[in-house]
């Protein structure tokens, strides 16, 4: 079974849910401990904090980035204004459907996995 990568951008904004569905947060971008050679997620908090979450603690992305275990927000910093509501990911966007063979493909192709055609 081969291997799959999800590319930093298509993971970006995406909606952090911990293993009692609460919101975490949206993910801002992913971090790297150089040390330990380890990644985790940097995750603007609901609470206006950010919060590293290491790697292997994802059990699934897709739609939303799932927690294997349950999140403590730390507070807000101080000083800080409330956090804004986080806002719900976006909707999908359909995928392409092959106009000389039918297939259908990821919304991001520029070509049907099948036939090859240019796709619209």
């Amino acid at each position: 079974m081969a291997k799959k990568f999800l590319s930093r951008e298509k993971m970006v904004g995406k909606q952090v849910i911990d293993s009692e569905g609460t919101i975490v947060g949206n993910l801002k971008d992913i971090s790297i401990n150089l040390e330990d050679k380890k990644m985790a997620l940097l995750v603007a908090a609901r609470t206006g904090a950010e919060v590293n979450i290491p790697s292997d603690d994802v059990l699934r992305v897709g739609d939303v980035i799932l927690l294997s275990k349950e999140v403590k927000l730390p507070p807000p910093p101080k000083g800080a204004p409330p956090a804004p509501p986080t806002a719900p990911p976006a909707p999908p966007t359909a995928p392409k459907k092959c106009s000389k063979c039918g297939r259908l493909n990821a919304p991001d192709s520029k070509f049907c996995i099948k036939c090859g055609t240019k796709l619209k």
